[in-house]
């Protein structure tokens, strides 16, 4: 198998004949053959631009004709994220496309195009209505151009789909030096644990008192989460001078009981009020909506970043914190306590440091309530953020603690004005957004981010602050830090080198700070769906996979479930996709949890307290907390990888992973709700929404053939209906499912014992039960199996055992001869078990 140029064509040669992958190949563009794979299944290739003179944004026709018969491919749906598209040919191909992966003749082959961003130079694919496929290449920076440009993309072929991405990667990897490929990464211990983020819970509302609350409830309910985020809320942050006008929100210690109102970030979230919400309806059905350089566009960009300038930052300010600054690296005043803070200290500091209000009511004995001033030196001493953390750890079993905070420390930067941070040394730049950014996401012409500015210090100077921030949340006991608003990076790089260029420097600098801080490599990256950001991954091994977990919004459920498996064809090469937060007792619930169960991610969930489904969360978790995560990124099954899960109104989502000894499928029903580019929202289509059919085969889980035996056979399990098959590699079993109903399949291969047929199955009352099973091996006439967990164990056995051991002694079983099925009392006592099952 190896690619070529013959003429204006890409070719590929597998020995038996030769498929085009583009026609007419522009004549911008030269092909590399970089490799073959030994055996001839593989190859690989890189592709160079030669520009006609120096440019900072170069736009070539890549090819006349994208020769396929399907794709797959991620590309940017806003600034922060990449959403899954499916297509035929150059017309279906989106803007900001950085992934792409095609099937040439019906699975005879596949190749993955993968356009880089390298030191100076970012590339992004996109079509047109001819078939066309032009690539961009810039660097978003006047100052920093060229002629010619290497490396702006790697192209892979092989006869597997996943080998191509795999091959892609690799090659990618070793041009561009930037990033490491999972398999050599550190993975946090985390990932073996069940969380709780108080994002959803309080969104910036969070208090110590909810946070342990919000620990205590779930630990209480026999889930307990040893894992912790405190998301956005938490930091000491300000908007600008002029506009701290303190509002009632800000004057007072939020309830941690009070109604959890969601920001209106999404239409489904409408402002209370009748006027309100019909502005809300305008804004989000037709400004929002209008397309990139329409003239609706050109008017609205024009009022607000000129006519209603201040009006735009004073609205912001008020309502939301995204024009908020970091003004001091610690903790807010939510996590302070005022009346120790005050006692005992001269009148003379106490009335110069706290306002006038707040020294009247402590004086008065009333609740605190938090300054908006710089932090006393003196709550050092008394810092609630390390008491909080301290006792979640202590009291309550919690082991991990991550905090939140932004790339460059909040969504409005650091304070360019503020006697704290003045060392940082920040100056306000207003994000320049490449047409592309704007293609997919017009709105960011008016987005409080580029109205507004962004506090941005050199990355010298942001490494400085790194390290004092990660200091003081490492010294409170915080092992980690989640990091959001990653991908406005490259909109900031102008007079810093470019995006590309600018964002090389902060991520190095960042992962830096995170390795010297937090040992156990205590990162996850957010909001960073810009090849600038991921091609910057060097050893972070988590990265959110989609957009946010939106409670308020039906359309988005379903949408979120398919990004994140789609989009991890590509972002499992590089980190392990982290699927989000989602709530237990929410509608689509267990739809959320049984996705996370198969999906080989972080678990966890951002429940208000007291607001748990118990139910859901035991067959996630176990009493001690932990989880049984599969040894991979979930993805697609090859039947559906080209398919339009989500409105094609036919196609089931299988989603396939392996755990230790056996493997798993999840097969879902999320048709009904997709990302619309054209309104740059969430949709529905029409109701109702038909059940779906799905065939389900062994041979689904990628790779299973070539671990096995031609004529292996296998045990199916079905985790909610608890039926058993038994099938050989291409044998199938039916199921259909509702909208949004959803099972989940353990698939174990049959050992031999002598004439008896046996598999371990797992665990019947989790999810992914496969997961326990740690080992297994058969001998004449028995079976050793070592299991991890509490409750019953189901293993298949083609006759009833004469007896079963656990540890060492002699158990009872149960065996149903029509099914086969083994069932196993491991007892109350969780940890792992060594069974022997004798015939």
């Amino acid at each position: 198998m190896r690619l070529a140029r013959r003429g204006d064509a890409v070719t590929l040669d597998d020995g038996a004949r030769t498929r085009d992958v583009f026609r007419e190949l522009g004549d911008a563009f030269e092909l590399a053959i970089e490799d073959e794979a030994r055996d001839g299944t593989a190859t690989t290739a890189t592709v160079h631009l030669r520009g006609d003179r120096a440019r900072a944004r170069h736009r070539e026709r890549l090819c006349g004709e994208m020769v396929c018969t399907a794709f797959v491919a991620s590309a940017r749906c806003k600034l922060w994220w990449m959403a899954p598209t499916w297509g035929h040919g150059g017309e279906d191909v989106e803007a900001e496309t950085q992934f792409a992966l095609m099937e040439l003749e019906d699975g005879a082959a596949y190749a993955c195009a993968l356009p880089t961003s390298g030191g100076i130079f970012r590339a992004t694919l996109e079509g047109t209505s001819k078939g066309e496929v032009w690539m961009t290449v810039e660097s978003n920076c006047e100052e920093e151009k060229a002629i010619d440009v290497d490396n702006v993309m790697v192209l892979a072929c092989a006869q597997s789909p996943y080998e191509a991405v795999k091959r892609a990667m690799e090659e990618c990897r070793r041009i561009l030096g930037t990033f490491e490929l999972l398999e050599n990464k550190k993975v946090p211990e985390t990932v073996d644990y069940f969380g709780w983020c108080t994002w959803d819970a309080f969104y910036t509302d969070v208090t110590p008192d909810g946070i342990e609350e919000g620990v205590e409830t779930l630990k209480s309910g026999g889930t307990p989460a040893r894992f912790v985020i405190i998301d956005d809320g938490w930091q000491s942050v300000l908007p600008d001078r002029t506009y701290r006008k303190i509002s009632k929100k800000e004057g007072t210690v939020p309830d941690a009981n009070a109604v959890v109102v969601p920001p209106p970030t999404t239409a489904a979230t409408p402002p209370s009020g009748f006027f309100a919400a019909m502005a809300a309806s305008f804004y989000w059905n037709r400004l929002h909506a209008s397309r990139f350089r329409s003239i609706t566009w050109h008017i609205f960009r024009w009022l607000m970043n000129y006519v209603f300038y201040a009006t735009l930052k004073a609205v912001v300010s008020s309502m939301s914190n995204f024009q908020h600054r970091v003004y001091a690296v610690k903790a807010n005043p939510k996590f302070q306590k005022l009346h120790v803070m005050a006692r005992g200290l001269p009148k003379s500091i106490s009335q110069r440091v706290l306002p006038k209000f707040f020294v009247k009511k402590l004086a008065g004995l009333t609740p605190p309530r938090p300054s908006q001033l710089d932090l006393l030196p003196e709550a050092e001493s008394v810092d609630g953020l390390a008491k909080v953390v301290r006792k979640i750890k202590t009291d309550l079993g919690v082991e991990y603690v991550y905090c939140w905070h932004a790339l460059l420390g909040y969504w409005g930067g650091i304070h360019p004005d503020e006697e704290n941070v003045a060392k940082y040394g920040s100056v306000m730049k207003y994000p320049r957004h490449t047409p592309g950014c704007l293609t997919v996401e017009p709105s960011q012409a008016w987005d409080p981010l580029t109205v507004g500015g962004v506090g941005v210090p050199s990355p010298d100077a942001l490494q400085h602050f790194y390290v004092v921030m990660h200091d003081y949340l490492s010294e409170s006991g915080v092992d980690g830090v989640k990091v959001d608003a990653q991908a406005v990076i490259g909109a900031l790089g102008y007079k810093n080198g470019g995006g590309p260029a600018f964002a090389k420097r902060v991520h190095a600098a960042l992962e830096e700070s995170v390795r010297a801080h937090f040992p156990d490599n205590g990162i996850i990256n957010c909001m960073c769906h810009s090849t600038e950001n991921i091609y910057n991954f060097k050893w972070s091994a988590l990265a959110r996979a989609s957009d946010d977990f939106y409670p308020g919004n039906e359309a988005s459920h379903t949408v979120h479930i398919s990004s994140v498996v789609y989009n991890s064809v590509f972002l499992g090469e590089i980190v392990l996709p982290d699927w989000d937060m989602f709530q237990s007792q929410h509608v689509a619930g267990g739809l959320h949890a049984a996705t996370r169960a198969i999906g080989g991610c972080p678990v966890y969930v951002s429940d208000h307290p007291g607001k748990h489904d118990f139910n859901v969360l035991r067959q996630l978790v176990f009493p001690s907390g932990k989880v049984l995560r599969c040894r991979q990124p979930g993805r697609p099954t090859r039947d559906c990888l080209f398919r339009d899960v989500n409105r094609d109104g036919r196609t089931a989502l299988k989603v396939w992973n392996r755990n230790l000894v056996n493997s798993v499928i999840g097969v879902f029903n999320v048709q009904g709700a997709y990302w619309s580019r054209q309104t740059n929202q969430f949709a529905s289509l029409s109701k109702p929404i038909s059940p779906v059919t799905a065939e389900l085969r062994p041979r689904d889980v990628e790779g299973i053939a070539e671990r096995s035996a031609p004529d292996a056979s296998f045990v199916v399990r079905s985790h909610r209906r608890g039926e058993i098959r038994v099938l050989g590699l291409k044998e199938y079993t039916t199921i259909m499912l509702a909208h949004k109903d959803w099972e989940i399949f353990t698939v174990a291969e049959i050992l031999r014992a002598g004439d008896v047929a046996f598999a371990p199955i797992g665990l019947s009352a989790m999810y992914n039960g496969g997961g326990a099973i740690m080992s297994a091996d058969v001998a004449t006439d028995s079976a050793n199996v070592c299991a991890y967990g509490v409750g019953e164990l189901v293993c298949y056995a083609s006759r009833t055992p004469k007896m079963v051991d656990i540890n060492g002694q002699s158990s009872g079983f149960t065996f149903d001869p029509r099914t086969g099925t083994v069932g196993i009392d491991l007892g109350p006592s969780e940890g792992f078990h060594e069974l022997k099952i004798k015939w």
